[in-house]
């Protein structure tokens, strides 16, 4: 045995003698020990290396006593089970969002020097009637001017890293064009006359709905989540009030990429951690986004 805290002479002594609470984890244990101290109830935390679990010891003239106590606190507190329950998810920029940026700083700068690449992968309300499927990708490369290109890039690296510290950097960039692919053809089929889109804002907003249902599908499979269940849901959806419903955006673009990034989120949550966030699966489903965005600008070249 050892404990967590240098015991006194004393307590070492009695250590051995009182009866033992099994709590859960280390942070149960200190919580039991909080509520018990409290109510002047002596505790002391120990972590028994025979069974690998911590336990609280509590005089034996107050066992009882302090079982009720901790069966109040329990019944209490049970809404917020779900905190030792939630995977470690580090709030962090992620590595893999620098060749994005990268990527859409070279498209901007390529097409300022060659203005044709504006023409063939911008998108328009011909995609459809010509063929040009590939304007749905590429449009989510190109941006108008330089504060256009500021302003995505700068949301798009706090959305996308937090994005991709939960699915991998593979995942969400998967799902972020595809997201904003979807957006697009959305766009496309709400607007009755000529038009002209072209932005990463679909993909940043898909990234921000994988975050969204990311808080949902966690709450969903925890236990006594009832009162808080939608918070990070609601969270998310406000989030995306104040980012991609400015009226000199393209709305629905933003809300296609939105709501097709939950639903991508959902699907990917539920196929559990280990298995999304393994490295030979990101680099498939980064392997994939290369071709899909290398692929479609071949087309736009060469159609």
């Amino acid at each position: 045995m050892r404990l967590v805290r240098p015991p006194t002479q004393i307590q070492e002594k009695r250590a051995e003698e009182w009866p033992a609470l099994k709590a859960q984890s280390r942070r149960r244990a200190m919580d039991w020990s909080l509520a018990l101290i409290s109510q002047d109830i002596e505790s002391i935390i120990q972590f028994n290396e025979a069974d690998r679990a911590w336990i609280v010891r509590v005089p034996p003239d107050r066992l009882e006593e302090s079982k009720k106590l901790i069966e109040r606190y329990q019944e209490e507190n049970r809404y917020w089970a779900w905190r030792e329950q939630r995977d470690a998810w580090p709030v962090q920029l992620h590595w893999g969002t620098l060749p994005w940026l990268v990527a859409m700083l070279m498209f901007y700068l390529s097409s300022g020097a060659n203005p044709a690449m504006i023409q063939v992968g911008t998108m328009t309300e011909s995609v459809f009637a010509s063929g040009q499927l590939w304007r749905l990708i590429t449009a989510t490369t190109l941006h108008a001017d330089t504060a256009h290109l500021a302003t995505n890039l700068t949301i798009g690296l706090f959305l996308i890293s937090l994005a991709m510290n939960r699915y991998g950097a593979g995942w969400t960039m998967l799902c972020g064009f595809l997201g904003g692919a979807i957006g697009n053809c959305l766009s496309w089929a709400f607007h009755a006359g000529p038009y002209i889109g072209l932005g990463s804002s679909g993909v940043i907003m898909t990234a921000l709905g994988m975050l969204a249902s990311s808080s949902l599908a966690w709450t969903l499979r925890a236990t006594g989540m009832r009162r808080r269940r939608y918070s990070g849901w609601i969270a998310g959806i406000l989030l995306f009030i104040l980012l991609g419903l400015s009226p000199e955006s393209d709305i629905i673009a933003h809300t296609g990429g939105f709501l097709s990034g939950m639903v991508f989120g959902m699907l990917l949550t539920f196929l559990g951690v280990r298995w999304i966030l393994s490295w030979k699966a990101n680099a498939v489903a980064g392997f994939l986004t290369a071709a899909l965005v290398m692929g479609s600008w071949v087309l736009a070249a060469t159609g």
